[in-house]
């Protein structure tokens, strides 16, 4: 630590090693014991003299190596008593205790209008970061709706799909199975005519006269039966699909996504608004007379219960509900 060189401001016998913040004065340890126990200064602070080099630089002139005794409220400085009659004499100045007290009750209402300032703010942030949150947890349960919105249709078109699938199947198995009886049908016909056909022609080239004739009624009705047989075969039944004709538009389907700006909660005159709706109806404050709106914005000008009076640029004084109302 450095040599202190100043002495003791109080007694000036003792070095003056410690340094009042609120006084501005250089103490020895025991003129500290006695300024802190003096009701006045018992709540001072006290630093190690050449810990408080800067604030005792601080409080002498550097021109004149003088303690500051004065403020110029003129030139918002700090002067010694050689300053003042050299180079403010005229202007507005006054003691530095007393500049300092009118001071510190502005800076009160500052610190405390500050501190207002920073407590909203504080609120604010709050208030967004659980906003955002809504925001988030309702973009995100937008989502999952549209997901699940999206899967019920999935799921409607896949058993469609299924149904008409396992239609199709099992009337292919069924029309399948009864074409390849006719067929089987068919060939066993085929093999017992052409025996009967091949018997015929045996008769009719030989020449027994007698077991020709006999047989006649049966060979009739055998060949009359031949000529039948294409008839038995049957066309299965045609399998046909018939898409919609109709431009199907999806997102009609499943729904509409609207990205809708925040109702305002808490309204105060001198707010920007903006009205919701294309086309809201107003009533005017004076009058009973309507007017169409467009979307403008205005400003409010009074709130009255759930009634908000708002001025335009065209018209003023114009009512709307506080739900019919947005941030613009």
């Amino acid at each position: 630590m450095a040599e202190c060189l100043r002495s003791c401001e109080i007694c000036e016998i003792s070095p003056g090693i410690r340094f009042c913040m609120d006084c501005e004065q250089f103490f020895c340890e025991a003129c500290e014991m006695s300024h802190l126990k003096t009701k006045p200064c018992r709540n001072h602070v006290f630093e190690i003299a050449d810990d408080a080099k800067s604030a005792v630089k601080s409080s002498f002139c550097k021109l004149h190596e003088e303690k500051f005794t004065y403020f110029c409220n003129t030139c918002t400085l700090l002067i010694c008593n050689i300053c003042l009659p050299k180079t403010h004499k005229t202007h507005d100045f006054c003691l530095i205790n007393d500049a300092a007290s009118k001071l510190r009750s502005s800076f009160g209402n500052e610190v405390q209008k500050a501190e207002n300032i920073i407590r909203i703010a504080k609120d604010k942030i709050e208030s967004s970061r659980s906003i955002h949150k809504n925001f988030e947890d309702q973009a995100d349960k937008a989502k999952r709706n549209i997901e699940e919105q999206v899967g019920v249709y999935v799921n409607a078109f896949n058993n469609t799909k299924n149904v008409y699938l396992s239609s199709i199947e099992q009337h292919k198995i069924k029309q399948s199975q009864q074409k390849n009886q006719e067929i089987l049908n068919l060939a066993n016909e085929k093999g017992r005519h052409g025996e009967v056909l091949k018997k015929t022609k045996s008769l009719i080239d030989g020449q027994n006269n007698t077991l020709l004739l006999s047989s006649f009624s049966d060979m009739s009705g055998t060949l009359r039966s031949i000529r039948d047989v294409h008839m038995w075969t049957s066309k299965p039944s045609h399998v046909q699909f018939d898409p919609v004709s109709v431009k199907l538009e999806v997102d009609k389907l499943i729904g509409k996504i609207n990205f809708l700006k925040p109702v305002i909660e808490n309204i105060q005159v001198g707010d920007r608004v903006r009205l919701i709706k294309q086309g809201v109806r107003v009533r005017s404050q004076h009058s009973d007379s309507y007017i169409f709106l467009s979307n403008q914005i205005g400003t409010v000008s009074n709130i009255r219960e759930k009634t908000v009076y708002i001025n335009f640029p065209d018209c003023s004084n114009w009512s709307c509900l506080h739900s019919d109302l947005q941030l613009p």
